[in-house]
């Protein structure tokens, strides 16, 4: 009779094994690296203006909160992947943090004067610089491959003070939805001349969304092949190494979305270059 109820009770494990484990075993969404630079200076001089214009609306000024800034520097990093109000890993800037009442979002403006004048006179951005209820703010300005991106979070709650200033460098990672993991999005992004038998490893880019910059996905989540490892080989770290003239496909495929995958076409000319020729899809 033990021995039934011991067989019963083993095979309602094995049952809920089979049945529930891969509902947890979701493997995690793929970031991207994003490095950039945080400019307080900037934001700070845009705080200022900010609480200026409130004063003359009879307003009471914003304070800058530690946690509406936080989140601030993240979706100027998203914006950088996909500029919109939905986030590049999917949902609202709510689903950030709950104390964020308001976005506004820019890119372009070269100071805090620019981006505060287009926001003037943008009526949904005026509108949410001078809301009543509005008592802490993150404000941030990010400079990324040539171009400032722009945030300003509200919010409703007293503000938890934070002191900004100066600028410094920040790295960044961004979860990307499953819906943009396609072949069309990534490229090739670092590939140029390399010395015979120098070793250079390969970085992948993807876009969210138009022609936004690309953030780099981790070798990690890919595959790589060499079609012809005569010419060059590649190993499963995304390392590269040119060993003679000719031509080889790099394919790369991602570990878990088979269908995420793209072949680039190298080749080795004069046995001391390699050059990204061309890519295609199959």
């Amino acid at each position: 009779m033990k021995r039934k109820i011991r067989r019963y009770a083993a095979g309602l494990f094995v049952m809920f094994l089979v049945l529930f484990i891969p509902l947890f075993a979701r493997a995690a969404s793929p970031s991207v690296s994003v490095s950039a630079k945080v400019n307080h200076t900037e934001s700070s001089r845009f705080l200022k203006k900010l609480n200026d214009l409130r004063r003359k609306k009879g307003l009471s000024e914003v304070q800058m909160d530690k946690s509406l800034q936080r989140a601030a520097e993240i979706r100027a990093a998203e914006l950088t992947v996909r500029y919109s109000h939905e986030r590049p890993g999917g949902g609202m800037p709510g689903t950030l943090s709950e104390k964020i009442g308001a976005e506004n979002i820019a890119v372009g403006q070269n100071s805090a004067g620019a981006v505060f004048t287009a926001w003037v006179n943008s009526p949904m951005h005026y509108q949410n610089m001078t809301r009543a209820n509005m008592k802490s703010a993150g404000i941030c300005c990010l400079e990324y491959r040539g171009r400032m991106y722009w945030v300003n979070l509200f919010g409703t709650d007293t503000a938890r003070s934070v002191k900004l200033a100066g600028r410094r460098t920040k790295t960044f990672k961004i979860k990307i939805a499953e819906k943009y993991l396609s072949a069309s999005n990534i490229t090739l992004g670092n590939v140029g001349t390399m010395s015979s038998k120098e070793k250079k490893t390969l970085k992948i880019s993807i876009r969210c969304a138009g022609d936004e910059p690309a953030g780099i996905l981790p070798n990690s989540f890919f595959t790589f092949k060499s079609s012809n490892r005569r010419v060059l080989k590649v190993n499963q770290k995304g390392v590269v190494t040119s060993l003679r003239e000719g031509k080889a496909r790099i394919t790369v495929q991602s570990k878990k979305y088979k269908k995420l995958k793209k072949t680039f076409w190298l080749t080795v000319k004069d046995n001391s270059r390699v050059n990204y020729i061309d890519y295609s899809d199959d």
